[in-house]
């Protein structure tokens, strides 16, 4: 069931935001195209506003750590390759659909994301964990679905 959640938030949120207007916030427009970015950390160089990029990098790691916890199974690295190998997914179909950018800042913030998971995962009692993860990710996708709305 956690699972389930968190891929469907991470659908959401990956896919649907070239298709969604969340004023202030970001114009669907601007993730309609088929764009791969490779420099690491450009964003933080270019960014339109100073804090674009670090919206961008914990939001990602956000969405990604509650893979990284639900992928935990006494591995810590294998979560979080799960989670490399999921974004890397991700943004391949960014590009292949034109919806977003392909940016390695984002394999590179989900890949850490991941890690951070799975290393509070790692510290987690397990009857606890899913309980937690589903619980967090019907919040977030309670405030997404609100926020869409809205706009």
């Amino acid at each position: 069931m956690a699972a389930l959640l968190v891929a469907t938030l991470v659908v959401l949120v990956t896919f649907g935001k070239a298709y969604i207007e969340l004023p202030g916030v970001w114009e669907s427009a601007v993730h309609q195209r088929r764009q791969i970015r490779i420099n690491p950390l450009q964003t933080f160089h270019t960014g339109a506003a100073w804090w674009a990029p670090w919206v961008n990098l914990i939001g990602n790691m956000a969405l990604f750590a509650p893979i990284g916890f639900i992928a935990y199974r006494d591995s810590i690295l294998r979560a979080t390759a799960i989670g490399f190998a999921l974004s890397l997914g991700i943004e391949t179909g960014q590009f292949i659909f034109a919806a977003g950018f392909s940016d390695l800042d984002d394999i590179i913030s989900n890949t850490l994301g991941a890690l951070v998971g799975a290393a509070l995962a790692s510290r987690w009692r397990p009857y606890e964990s899913y309980w937690v993860i589903a619980a967090g990710s019907a919040i977030v996708l309670t405030i997404f679905a609100a926020l869409t709305t809205i706009a």
